[in-house]
């Protein structure tokens, strides 16, 4: 009711969203509003809906993450991989410590994976019943258990390897 000229609007058809914007002239909404005559024009944009088009077509790649090293836990050894995530840092190794604890340990490493890790560390309770740790190389899903005391050592090193080509 209160456009005085033009009106646009954009559609998406494939995957069928509807409108992911519109625009139009109307000289006066503005005026019924502050009293004064103001020739006008706007756009309004569905963000939500442009997001969705853009994940459809995979028109933007997922971000990439400059970590070297994931690492997954469960909420009861939380304490654990926070100290093992501080000591590689410490190291010098780029650590991304988990927020998914809450989810499975698949859904971590997949997770680690679509960012485009090369390393998954695994702290789980069997992991700290035993004193070690689970590292997974997320491109061929094949893992080592290496004791506690050496994992700063190995991953290091199998950084080191990754970047040459081949961590296991």
């Amino acid at each position: 009711d209160y456009y005085t000229g033009p009106v646009f609007e954009a559609v998406v058809e494939r995957p069928r969203i509807g409108s992911v914007a519109g625009a139009g002239r109307y000289d006066g909404l503005i005026g019924s509003f502050s009293g004064r005559s103001v020739p006008a024009t706007g756009l309004s944009l569905g963000i939500e809906r442009i997001i969705e088009v853009v994940r459809e077509h995979d028109l933007v790649a997922s971000p990439s993450t400059v970590a070297q090293v994931f690492v997954a836990y469960f909420p009861e050894t939380v304490r654990e991989a926070v100290a093992l995530a501080g000591s590689l840092r410490d190291s010098g190794v780029r650590c991304d410590l988990s927020l998914l604890a809450h989810r499975g340990l698949g859904e971590q490493m997949k997770y680690a994976g679509r960012k485009g890790l090369p390393l998954g560390i695994i702290v789980g309770p069997e992991e700290i019943s035993t004193d070690t740790v689970v590292i997974r190389a997320l491109n061929s899903g094949s893992q080592q258990r290496v004791g506690s005391a050496e994992a700063v050592r190995r991953v290091q090193a199998l950084v080191g390897d990754e970047q040459a080509g081949s961590p296991f």
